[in-house]
């Protein structure tokens, strides 16, 4: 007997389905993900500088922009302290924020941050 699946694959960034687990992202790099199952929720860490402004932004989702929403978060425990398609961020401090994408569908999407000058 023949199945067929037509769920997508798990991306090479996973396991990072929590905070701690968070794979990185640098400035001005674009990377491709995949929210492969309904349940699936992609973590990225960015590394900042205190004073500068970043930007993060879904570049592309395959289904719909916006059904990926990204979270941005000062801490694993701290609550995220900007909610869209894409999120602005000042930093107080230089070290890492983390970056939760979630969907409603599954998708491959493209992700990039870029510092605003």
């Amino acid at each position: 007997m023949l199945t067929a699946s037509c769920g997508l694959a798990p991306d090479s960034y996973e396991l990072d389905n929590q905070c701690s687990s968070a794979k990185p992202i640098l400035v001005d790099e674009q990377q491709t993900h995949s929210l492969h199952s309904r349940y699936d929720k992609d973590w990225l860490r960015l590394r900042v500088e205190a004073g500068r402004r970043y930007r993060v932004r879904i570049v592309r989702s395959f289904v719909n922009n916006s059904d990926v929403v990204i979270e941005l978060h000062e801490s694993c425990t701290g609550f995220s302290s900007g909610r869209g398609i894409f999120v602005h961020h000042t930093a107080t401090a230089s070290g890492y924020v983390y970056l939760e994408v979630s969907g409603q569908k599954r998708t491959r999407y493209e992700i990039v941050a870029t510092e605003i000058r």
